[in-house]
């Protein structure tokens, strides 16, 4: 909610007296009306965030649980329009790949969002590739800077260690999507900066591009070869 706090103008002697309300109270006659459509509350974004993760987290349980039956393949496509939606992979691209992104062209930054996308989608499918009675868990909602929310999560393993896997999410277009994800305390974006940026900073972005071509391709073979998650 906006507060106005500026004093309303003192009428003087000599000067015509406005017949319109001050702005403010303008402002409250409209909503009263119904003229004027109040912003969310925090409570519907936190449950437009959560249902974000949920989705996710409904997606990864789904190809865990069916893992075998579904395959690689199987999994790549049920996980595919998940990254898709609920990812906001360019603003992810434009923040890894840090300033260098400015200097690639419309075509070269469609394309490494595709690419990162493929990536993204061949590590869920690889790493997920098994169920042992895991289940997910949203602890808490809260609100981060930059008018994004952090929901923090947790994975639980029966006879292992809880993963604690924190996202934050930012607006897009009227949506929440996931932006980081940090896993027992280390952010994925940072990691993925650091190691790109080197990269680019040594060798280029082709060679960076064909990198991650070569992960895929590696993650791809990896899995069809494997019932287990990669670990």
């Amino acid at each position: 909610m906006i507060f106005f706090t500026s004093p309303l103008k003192q009428h003087l002697p000599g000067q015509p007296i406005s017949m319109l309300p001050s702005l403010p109270l303008l402002l409250v006659l409209l909503c009263l009306s119904g003229q004027v459509q109040s912003l969310p509350d925090s409570e519907a974004d936190n449950e437009a965030a959560n249902l974000t993760v949920t989705t996710l987290h409904n997606a990864l349980l789904e190809i865990m649980q069916q893992a075998d039956v579904l395959g690689y393949d199987g999994r790549v496509k049920i996980m595919q329009p998940v990254i898709a939606t609920h990812f906001n992979s360019r603003r992810i691209a434009e923040v890894v790949l840090g300033r260098h992104w400015a200097g690639l062209d419309e075509a070269q930054q469609e394309g490494f969002v595709r690419l990162f996308q493929q990536l993204s989608t061949a590590t869920y499918a690889s790493r997920f590739a098994g169920y042992d009675g895991e289940s997910f868990h949203i602890n808490t909602t809260e609100r981060a800077k930059r008018g994004r929310l952090r929901v923090k999560t947790e994975l639980r393993r029966p006879g292992k260690p809880s993963v604690t896997l924190d996202y934050l999410l930012q607006p897009t277009h009227g949506q929440w999507q996931i932006i980081n994800v940090t896993a027992n305390g280390v952010s994925d974006l940072s990691l993925k900066r650091a190691e790109y940026t080197s990269v680019l900073k040594e060798n280029g972005y082709n060679v960076l591009r064909d990198k991650l071509a070569a992960k895929v391709h590696a993650l791809e073979e990896n899995a069809r070869t494997m019932t287990k998650p990669v670990e």
